[in-house]
């Protein structure tokens, strides 16, 4: 998965490389912003920080 590839760490995470890399269908940005919003209940809410109209950035120093 993306997250756990060590050059994305800190860096950021196009929403292209998310869609393709989590499905194998096009998907809307919707169908992203919804799986970013679970994904944080379940971790952290710092975890993923969105950069608009870029991508994600994955912040792993957050306190």
């Amino acid at each position: 998965m993306f997250l756990e590839q060590k050059d994305n760490l800190n860096n950021i995470v196009k929403n292209e490389l998310i869609k393709n890399t989590l499905w194998n269908e096009e998907v809307s940005d919707e169908r992203l912003r919804t799986f970013i919003r679970r994904f944080r209940n379940k971790t952290s809410k710092e975890l993923l920080q969105n950069l608009k109209g870029e991508g994600y950035f994955i912040n792993i120093l957050h306190n």
